[in-house]
């Protein structure tokens, strides 16, 4: 992971005798072409910690890699759906994606979610939660040429990443899901709605509280949520039947492999 991350493309310096800064080129890797800014956990502001967390994985810093919750939850929406409306991929599986080759990494198949949770297991018994929060922070395709936090701040709001403020910290925040749908500068009521989502859902969540009391993600990590095997093994049954019936094998697919992959894990962790 250090080795990936360190080699990844970022933004070129041209810096005077004086220390000034003459300009700024961006990377160029095949197709992409952009401006990335990497930037040490420690650097982060606790706000857009939060409002990461509150967009993409709530549950971070206390599940294994893998948010079983999510995966539970996102099954019984999509069964209700009728279709695939909801993921439950973790900041870890999305590190995770991007390690796999590039054959692999964006098929949708059961091979690669399988290899995905594999690996997320693999990253967070091996690296810390900070480490993979900052790897991610900084790597995150956030549209207008911004790979990572800091390239976005500067490319909408022409501003450090400490001088953000709460909306447009959450507004960066949630253009990961989609920054070609939510982009700002090409729909601005789309930009709106999702940034209002991420506030929601910081709210929601309580984070003020949960920096206090844990002193924040430097805190040592939660223990890791397991599930019991044999409630697993007692939905299991359940879920099938929820596939069968909906009858798109993309569903069924994401419903078989979800409690695999639960049951595999349970049994590992």
């Amino acid at each position: 992971l250090d080795d990936w991350a360190d080699r990844v493309p970022r933004t070129t310096m041209i810096v005077a005798a004086d220390g000034s800064v003459l300009a700024e080129l961006p990377f160029r890797q095949g197709p992409e072409i952009g401006h990335r800014f990497p930037v040490a956990f420690s650097e982060i502001p606790t706000r857009m910690v939060q409002a990461i967390l509150a967009a993409e994985d709530v549950r971070f810093f206390s599940h294994g890699g893998v948010d079983l919750q999510a995966v539970a939850r996102a099954a019984w929406a999509n069964w209700r759906a009728g279709a695939v409306v909801e993921g439950a991929s973790t900041i870890t599986q999305q590190v995770a994606r991007n390690l796999l080759p590039e054959e692999i990494g964006r098929e949708r198949t059961l091979r690669r979610k399988v290899r995905e949770a594999l690996l997320s297991r693999r990253i967070d018994r091996r690296y810390s939660k900070q480490r993979i929060f900052e790897v991610y922070a900084n790597l995150a395709f956030l549209g207008a040429g911004a790979y990572g936090i800091a390239a976005a701040a500067r490319a909408y709001f022409d501003t450090r990443l400490g001088e953000l403020g709460l909306a447009q910290t959450a507004m960066i925040a949630g253009l990961a899901q989609a920054p070609g749908r939510d982009d700002p500068y090409r729909d601005p009521a789309a930009a709106r709605r999702r940034r209002d989502q991420v506030l929601e859902r910081m709210e929601r969540s309580g984070f003020d509280q949960w920096f206090r009391d844990s002193a924040g993600p430097d805190a040592a990590p939660l223990p890791v949520l397991k599930m019991d095997m044999l409630v697993l093994l007692m939905l299991y049954p359940i879920v099938f039947l929820f596939g069968v019936f909906v009858g798109t094998p993309l569903f069924s697919n994401v419903l078989g492999l979800s409690f695999a992959v639960s049951l595999f894990l349970g049994n590992i962790v």
